[in-house]
């Protein structure tokens, strides 16, 4: 840069920071956006009655899925007017959100990506009807681990970036070198 010194011109981290916290929001806002169509469209296809569905945990675990996917958005539009820690604060409960959603949905849904072509007899009865839908509810899975393994990352580097070692003065160590 033209008038500094060399030792006063901004790292490569710094100058790279901003491209990457814009590349990870807008990462965010297009899983968000795919699993809240994956999301809705699901909930759309059948309805709000509890007998439509092959479980009361699965029918919850959806909805849980929507309020998520909501407050995530929220929180997109948000962020730049929050403070590192309270931005810290929200990865951390978004990473919570996430993770139990895609565990919950792993522990409760029968359909693996390798599995979607097998006959219904394969997999529970309650489950017959949804596998023509195997594809979506794989992907649906897919990107709640996503989406929580960027939280988490993102939570980790916040937890690192809000901690600062200084020396100090006047500080008495008890051993020396």
């Amino acid at each position: 840069m033209p008038g500094l010194n060399e030792k006063d011109a901004p790292s490569l981290a710094a100058r790279a920071r901003p491209w990457l916290y814009g590349f990870t929001f807008a990462l965010i806002f297009a899983l968000t956006a795919a699993e809240l169509g994956l999301d809705s469209h699901i909930l759309h296809g059948h309805g709000n009655n509890s007998h439509d569905y092959p479980s009361l945990e699965f029918k919850n675990i959806l909805g849980l899925i929507l309020f998520t996917c909501i407050a995530t958005l929220l929180y997109i539009v948000a962020h730049p007017w929050a403070s590192v820690g309270m931005s810290c604060w929200w990865t951390f409960v978004f990473a919570v959100f996430w993770g139990a959603s895609a565990g919950v949905l792993n522990r409760v849904v029968p359909f693996e990506v390798s599995k979607c072509g097998e006959s219904p007899s394969a997999f529970p009865s309650v489950w017959g009807p949804w596998l023509h839908q195997c594809s979506e509810l794989v992907a649906l899975q897919g990107v709640a681990w996503t989406l929580w393994g960027i939280f988490l990352i993102k939570f980790i580097v916040l937890i690192v970036e809000l901690i600062e070692f200084k020396p100090r003065k006047n500080v008495k160590t008890f051993y020396t070198v």
